[in-house]
């Protein structure tokens, strides 16, 4: 008897984009696109994604679940670090978070104060929650021709670099801004966002 495969939430663009499919842990997976070697120098020349979402369920139920898990979204578009600096500790005094990730940037055209803020945000958290840990995203860049927003954003990644190096271990940076560069040198801009 045929077991049912299961499929992840970009099965139908993995076959759009012509992938082989196959049987993988109960699930229909890509296995391949254009060919191994070609894909392997892909990766090695710009950049891979692989989907994940097959790697795992989690359940979590019972009358104490929600308390178990939280998941708190403060963001607010449209607002820079130095407004992070500002509401970080007003927002979360009263949340018991134990991982925070800071992802700020795209709107910080200058760096003056952007290594400053960041920062006061760790430490007023480190405040609430010494045992805290922090993901730091540098950001995507801005389209050149957005008039006025283009600056210098491309140098924040750098400072989270600093800033990792300061808190050591209770710090992890997401490379944004290198993965966005790898990706702008293969796809439009256009192809990429919606924010330009």
């Amino acid at each position: 008897m045929d077991e049912q495969l299961k499929t992840t939430c970009l099965h139908d663009s993995h076959v759009a984009l012509g992938a082989k499919m196959s049987p993988f842990a109960g699930f229909d997976m890509p296995i391949q696109y254009s060919g191994i070697i070609q894909e392997h120098n892909a990766v090695r020349t710009a950049v891979g994604m692989f989907d994940v979402s097959h790697m795992g369920e989690i359940f979590i139920d019972g009358p104490d679940a929600g308390a178990f898990v939280s998941h708190i979204n403060r963001a607010v578009g449209g607002m820079d670090s130095r407004w992070g600096a500002e509401n970080m500790y007003p927002l979360f005094k009263d949340d018991g978070f134990s991982l925070m990730l800071i992802a700020f940037g795209m709107n910080d055209g200058g760096i003056e104060h952007f290594e400053e803020y960041t920062e006061k945000m760790i430490e007023d958290a480190l405040k609430i929650n010494p045992e805290c840990e922090f993901l730091l995203v540098s950001t995507t860049l801005p389209h050149k021709l957005a008039a006025g927003f283009y600056r210098e954003q491309y140098k924040q990644q750098a400072i989270l670099e600093r800033v990792c190096e300061k808190y050591g271990d209770k710090t992890a940076l997401v490379p944004m801004t290198d993965i966005h560069t790898a990706l702008l040198e293969k796809k439009r801009f256009f192809d990429m966002t919606g924010n330009n």
